[in-house]
């Protein structure tokens, strides 16, 4: 984590902040998100350097989150980083958002947590704690005309064996990607748009393969962005480079492709 810097779900303290409650708005902007870490004892140029947080310190943090309301649980530990102590806080996406501290909304976007200041901030998260499903928003910045991207589209269409003179707001009410409003929701974004890991840093598949079965050297490490349908093909593709497998030719019929592990597994 420290070595992939802060984002969406990592958050960095040098050391306890002289105002406490500096961290208990981050936990409240994890637990308004998908949750994340508060890692204490890394600096600003991802270096760990260790924290020592003595019993009143402690105290201090977990009374500071034991403030946020509704009451929200979060493990508290060090781990130990060749002999430096690295303070972990742990914050789950919370169940019952929204969560505020010190009367305030806070919530992860990007690497920072942002206070929810207007009143249609308010509303669009108060309607997405609504249970309203996230890829159902509306996702104000998408422009049909500039941000779709083109190739992606393409093959859409073409899979779906529709015309390309069925203007794109039509397929899009088609396919229940606008609000009634007429507004882009967040699917359409997502599987449509270039590039949406823009705005959606978190829409992405991360594939890794490690040495051994301890999870610890990382070999190969590859993000895919992009709309999700082109994700899918890629993470397929880089599964399957990563796979052994075997051909068994029968007399004159086609080759039989025995994977060592079923591609379908992933699929």
């Amino acid at each position: 984590m420290v070595k992939g810097g802060e984002g969406y779900n990592v958050d960095f303290k040098r050391s306890v902040p002289s105002k406490v409650k500096e961290i208990s708005d981050e936990v409240v902007g994890f637990a308004n998100a998908s949750g994340g870490y508060v890692l204490i004892g890394v600096d600003n140029e991802n270096q760990i350097v260790g924290a020592e947080i003595d019993n009143n310190k402690r105290s201090a943090i977990q009374d500071t989150i034991g403030e946020i309301s509704p009451a929200l649980k979060c493990d508290f530990y060090p781990v130990d980083v060749e002999g430096k102590n690295v303070w972990v806080i742990d914050v789950p996406s919370g169940k019952d958002k929204p969560y505020i501290s010190g009367g305030i909304i806070y919530v992860r976007e990007g690497a920072n947590c942002q206070k929810l200041r207007s009143a249609e901030e308010m509303r669009a998260f108060f309607a997405e704690c609504a249970k309203i499903f996230y890829d159902a928003i509306p996702c104000k910045w998408f422009d049909i005309n500039e941000d779709i991207d083109p190739r992606n589209f393409k093959e859409f269409m073409e899979k779906a064996h529709l015309s390309n003179t069925l203007p794109i707001k039509q397929l899009f009410d088609n396919l229940e990607l606008n609000t009634d409003t007429g507004i882009p929701k967040n699917a359409a974004a997502l599987f449509f748009g270039r590039e949406p890991e823009r705005k959606f840093p978190h829409a992405i598949i991360r594939c890794l393969r490690f040495k051994g079965l301890d999870k610890v050297h990382i070999i190969d490490d590859k993000t895919f962005g992009g709309p999700l349908y082109q994700q899918y093909l890629d993470a397929l593709s880089w599964i399957e480079s990563k796979l052994e497998v075997e051909y068994i030719i029968k007399g004159t019929g086609p080759r039989q492709e025995i994977w060592e592990i079923p591609l379908d597994v992933f699929k």
